[in-house]
């Protein structure tokens, strides 16, 4: 889907988005994972890998801190060649990233998030309740459209 960017995204260029809800499932990380890798197929494979390693990490934790479906976005702006990926869920609480011990079996999704993206937030609903936690990677390659 393309769509004029709105006032948040600075310079209202047009950006490629893609959107899916996915239910509180387990298969439905790998499934937000095939669905990133899927959409970012013709961006250099260090982003495309990058995404797919990152979303699944936000995905589960949708799962975990979340009773309902959860949705995905990946949205590319071309000129400034920045890839943005969202996990909306319904889940109230703070994510926030933590120093688990090395026995723990959870606790480093967002550590990778904040530590292999360029950026990244959290974004409470604003008419509902939940949140998007998103994050972005530069790709710093040409277009795959334009070349450019």
């Amino acid at each position: 889907m393309r769509r004029w960017a709105g006032p948040d995204d600075c310079d209202y260029l047009l950006t490629d988005v893609a959107v899916r809800s996915f239910p509180h499932r387990a298969t439905s990380v790998s499934d937000a994972r095939h669905f990133v890798g899927k959409t970012l197929n013709r961006l250099p494979p260090e982003i495309s890998d990058m995404a797919r390693l990152l979303v699944s990490e936000l995905a589960t934790n949708a799962l975990l801190y979340s009773a309902g479906s959860f949705e995905v976005s990946a949205t590319y702006w071309p000129r400034q060649r920045v890839v943005r990926i969202g996990v909306t869920d319904g889940g109230g609480g703070e994510p926030r990233v933590v120093q688990p011990a090395t026995t723990e079996e959870h606790g480093r999704g967002l550590q990778l998030v904040a530590t292999f993206s360029d950026r990244w937030w959290v974004q409470r609903r604003p008419r509902a309740p939940g949140k998007t936690v998103w994050f972005e990677l530069l790709s710093g390659a040409p277009n795959p459209v334009t070349g450019l």
